[in-house]
């Protein structure tokens, strides 16, 4: 689950509860999450990573679009905790979503591209999430303190970065969070902002 798309049973209502009970618990709270869940096609469906799944490799993506009932919902959802916490959104990552036929047809130092207009749905969701977190006065990490070069960070000829379409691995924990650090080190102590 997902806290734009509740269900009964979810964690994230019981967390906020807990939260709510229990502020003392918690210092701070840092939130991200897959931003791919919080895209819709042309068609207003939300289908999470098999948007990029169903999407072809090369062509440029088309009638992608943010889902801003999703992200609206998210916001609240948020913002109800930071009510009780304070909530740091960090913003939804770049998510390559190459698949092993693309790697395995490039020779190791050709890189992999994004599909045409990809980063630029991206930087949309970011520039949305911004804002509604602006609106509700939680604190937001734009995505691009992460300084996302697919052509270096998506693989080198010595390591692989993503684990899978919108994971890090290993490696790309330590490449990104090393990026990161900086800002979180400011979260750490309390500040809020980049």
């Amino acid at each position: 689950c997902r806290p734009a798309d509740m269900e009964d049973g979810c964690l994230y209502t019981a967390f906020a509860q807990l939260a709510h009970d229990r502020p003392d618990w918690f210092g701070q709270i840092l939130f991200v999450q897959s931003g791919s869940y919080l895209l819709a096609g042309a068609d207003g469906r939300g289908d999470g990573r098999q948007l990029f799944v169903r999407a072809s490799p090369t062509a440029p993506l088309t009638g992608l679009m943010v889902d801003q009932a999703r992200l609206d919902r998210l916001a609240t959802y948020l913002g109800g905790l930071n009510e009780d916490v304070p909530v740091t959104w960090l913003g939804s990552r770049i998510e390559p979503h190459v698949s092993p036929n693309q790697i395995l047809a490039r020779s190791c130092d050709t890189p992999v591209p994004l599909r045409p207009g990809q980063a630029e749905i991206f930087a949309s969701l970011d520039a949305a999430a911004a804002q509604a977190a602006e609106e509700r006065q939680i604190s937001y990490l734009p995505m691009d303190l992460l300084q996302f070069d697919v052509t270096k960070d998506f693989m080198t000829c010595q390591t692989l970065f993503w684990s899978d379409g919108d994971h890090w691995n290993t490696a790309g924990e330590d490449l990104f969070l090393g990026r990161l650090a900086p800002h979180l080190s400011d979260w750490l102590r309390g500040s809020t902002g980049p």
